[in-house]
């Protein structure tokens, strides 16, 4: 999971110093906030989990929520300019990725 929020972090701080890269819009980035906000949320949830609670319920819903979200930052996705694809496609894919990584076992 450190891999995908380090891939994610590199990639924002990259839109910032290069100023060749378009950034994705407004909306997508709003999205990526509320898709990393629910992966949080289910590391919380897991960290209850881990200490005895019996929260299973809650986290099967969190990360529904999440993938709720991941599907609309993918049709925001396709919605930008092409000139934003290569930013906006590495922030999907490690979003993606990071969800995958959360995803309930059991």
């Amino acid at each position: 999971m450190c891999v995908r929020v380090l891939a994610v972090t590199r990639t924002l701080k990259g839109i910032h110093e290069d100023t060749e890269l378009t950034p994705p819009t407004s909306d997508f980035l709003r999205l990526l906030s509320d898709a990393l906000s629910q992966a949080s949320r289910i590391c919380a949830i897991e960290a209850e989990l881990l200490a005895g609670s019996e929260a299973r319920a809650q986290r099967d819903a969190a990360f529904q929520e999440a993938w709720g979200v991941l599907g609309a930052l993918t049709e925001t996705f396709h919605d930008q300019e092409p000139s934003t694809s290569a930013v906006g496609g590495q922030l999907l894919l490690e979003t993606r990725r990071l969800l995958m990584d959360l995803a309930p076992s059991a």
